[in-house]
């Protein structure tokens, strides 16, 4: 569990406990649902994969965030799988859009652990039902951008994707790209000399990692999963009067002016349970809090001064994965 005891809100990551991960763009809708876009992120998600080996369950890549659901193995892999995934998809993208030397992401990102079965099947509800909750498609099937909901019905998926580097990416026409120019862009990339990298989503990994889930019927959560899915997408298509559709989608352009408004979930974890909620935030602070203390007291010369497991100073090594009790419903 790799944890800075600098920043307001320390990133925690524990051993065989599912996480939300979302990041988002600083400004404009930039990941449009375009081909070359798509070969940039997948092959930043692959060599990131790759490198630091992290069990992604699912994903969708929206306009101007990304969120992953995920379930950790080695608590030092993710903070490394996402600073990676970052850097190498905001040095492309700045170089389509001629802006390098900026920043492209909001700083940080959110990491929610996810507590109890119910809760995790309700972020794979609302990750899916994203697109028509925002008024983009009526359903997930027909939403262009990358997710992972053909999957559902797999053990798991592998899948190779080349790794563009920057040095591949050049500015873009201030204009509405042609389908041939997108397509002669696509092909440079796929000719591109890079690295080929796998890979593997995992969604049905969570399972194991809750009591109440181990040895459940995947065909029965499955089908109440895409039942609520649906009520809540006909839902939306009966309230919005319009959708703005695959085929708008598809030509967006990546130049485009938006200003967001996310905020994020800005909480340490979600749970149905508000007892085991609360007794977990309350170890979580306890530890925030002596690993705070401990690197004032190094800041002042003490240097016998230790964090607690699973924290470190900044430029320091981690001491050990933090244990804590066996708390998944």
């Amino acid at each position: 569990m790799p944890v800075s005891p600098m920043p307001e809100n320390p990133k925690l990551f524990v051993n065989n406990i599912p996480y939300e991960l979302c990041t988002s763009v600083q400004s404009g809708l930039p990941l449009v649902p375009t081909e070359y876009m798509k070969i940039l992120i997948q092959g930043a998600m692959a060599a990131a994969q790759s490198l630091y080996p992290v069990t992604i369950c699912h994903y969708i890549v929206m306009a101007n965030h990304i969120h992953f659901l995920i379930v950790v193995k080695d608590p030092a892999d993710v903070p490394r799988f996402m600073d990676y995934f970052k850097t190498e998809l905001a040095h492309c993208i700045n170089r389509l859009l001629g802006a390098t030397g900026r920043s492209f992401w909001m700083a940080g990102y959110d990491s929610v652990m996810i507590l109890s079965p119910e809760k995790f099947i309700g972020r794979i509800i609302y990750l899916y039902g994203n697109p028509s909750e925002v008024g983009l498609v009526t359903s997930i099937e027909k939403f262009p951008g990358l997710n992972s909901f053909g999957v559902l019905s797999s053990e798991e998926t592998i899948t190779f994707h080349k790794k563009i580097s920057r040095n591949e990416c050049f500015r873009l026409p201030e204009r509405r790209l042609s389908q041939q120019f997108q397509k002669e862009l696509v092909q440079s990339f796929l000719d591109g000399k890079g690295l080929t990298y796998k890979l593997k989503i995992e969604p049905w990994a969570w399972m194991q990692c809750y009591t109440r889930s181990k040895g459940s019927n995947r065909e029965t959560i499955l089908e109440e999963f895409l039942s609520k899915l649906r009520k809540e997408e006909n839902s939306r298509t009966t309230k919005l009067a319009k959708f703005i559709g695959r085929t708008a989608l598809i030509a967006q352009e990546i130049r485009k002016q938006y200003k967001s408004t996310r905020s994020g979930l800005k909480m340490i974890c979600l749970s149905d349970c508000i007892e085991q909620r609360k007794h977990v935030i309350g170890i979580i602070k306890t530890q925030i809090s002596l690993a705070r203390k401990a690197y004032q007291k190094r800041k002042l010369g003490d240097l016998s001064a230790l964090p607690p497991p699973g924290f470190f100073f900044p430029g320091g090594a981690l001491i050990a994965n933090l244990v804590l009790p066996n708390f998944l419903l």
